[in-house]
Formats: C-alpha cells, sequence, structure tokens
C-alpha cells in the first residue's frame, strides 16, 4: 500500500508539472495572440497617421490657394469702389476731367 500511495504522489506530481506547463503554453499562445492584434494595430495607426499628414498637405495648399483667391477678390473690390467713386464725380461734372469751381468761365461777347 505505502507504494501504491508513492505512486499515486508520482502521478499527481507529474499531473501538475502537465497542468502548469499547458497553462504557461497557453498563455504564451495568447500573449503571442495579443501581441499579433497590437502589432496590426500599430501599423494601421502609422497608415491612419500617414493618410492624416497627405490630407493636411492637401488641405494647407487648399488653404494656399483661396489666400491668393480672397487677395484677388479684395483687390478687384477696391478697383470697382475706385471707378464707381470716379464715375459718380463725372457724373456730377468733378473730378479729373473739370474739378470742381475750376470750370472755364464762359464770357459773353
Amino acid at each position: 500500500m505505502p507504494e501504491t500511495l508513492v505512486y499515486v504522489g508520482i502521478a499527481v506530481g507529474f499531473v501538475q508539472t502537465l497542468a502548469i506547463l499547458g497553462g504557461g503554453i497557453l498563455v504564451s499562445f495568447r500573449l503571442g495572440r495579443g501581441t499579433q492584434r497590437v502589432e496590426s494595430a500599430i501599423l494601421l495607426q502609422k497608415e491612419l497617421f500617414k493618410q492624416a499628414q497627405l490630407s493636411i498637405v492637401e488641405l494647407k495648399n487648399e488653404v494656399t490657394a483661396l489666400k491668393a483667391l480672397m487677395t484677388e477678390v479684395a483687390l478687384q473690390k477696391v478697383a470697382i469702389e475706385q471707378l464707381r467713386q470716379w464715375y459718380d464725380e463725372l457724373r456730377h461734372g468733378e473730378g479729373y476731367i473739370h474739378p470742381l469751381r475750376s470750370r472755364p468761365v464762359k464770357t459773353t461777347g
């Protein structure tokens, strides 16, 4: 009977060792899968970051073009206002052609 207890003890120890090794293998397998997920997530983030950088460059180019367009429109607005002012002055007989109070005086003779 004592020999049987020894064999049972050895068997229990062997089962415990297998359980520990099996658990370690299972944990390492799951960690490996988790690491692969993290690596794929990092690669995805890098790709999204590159796309975001390209979008930012495109937006900067569009803002530059919009800035040039707004400057052109502002200059056109100033020119239009100047032309309106000259037109109003000419319509009232003032301005470059006949400045106010400097019209030639008609003499009757």
